[in-house]
């Protein structure tokens, strides 16, 4: 409580809080179908928890193929920059998983991205 013109105020206490994706996948999923009309969505197809990416498909090669810069210079596609960028943080989320570092470094690690 802090005093403002001789009157108590009472300050509001910050309830922010990271969620995992499975919580949030669990409360997209549970949105009625009504509550998905109103927010102007398509209960059939575009629910909210469809919207979250559970499964990631990597195309092939031939699809991101490497591009030549100059005669000696190859340089990869960008999608294929950032698998790399997605398979190196996930490394790293499970190594840090399995020495039991802080919460606060693991986020920064999923923030990274």
């Amino acid at each position: 409580m802090r005093k403002t013109d001789d009157k108590m105020d009472t300050m509001e206490e910050d309830t922010k809080r990271v969620f995992r994706a499975s919580e949030v996948y669990e409360i997209f999923k549970n949105i009625s179908n009504e509550t998905i009309e109103i927010l102007g969505l398509d209960e059939k197809f575009s629910r909210p928890e469809y919207m979250l990416i559970k499964l990631l498909i990597v195309v092939p090669p031939s699809v991101r193929p490497s591009i030549e810069m100059s005669a000696q210079t190859w340089c990869e596609d960008d999608l294929t920059h950032l698998y790399q960028t997605i398979l190196a943080t996930n490394l790293k989320l499970k190594e840090a998983k399995e020495k039991g570092l802080p919460r606060t470094r693991v986020n920064e690690l999923v923030f990274r991205l």
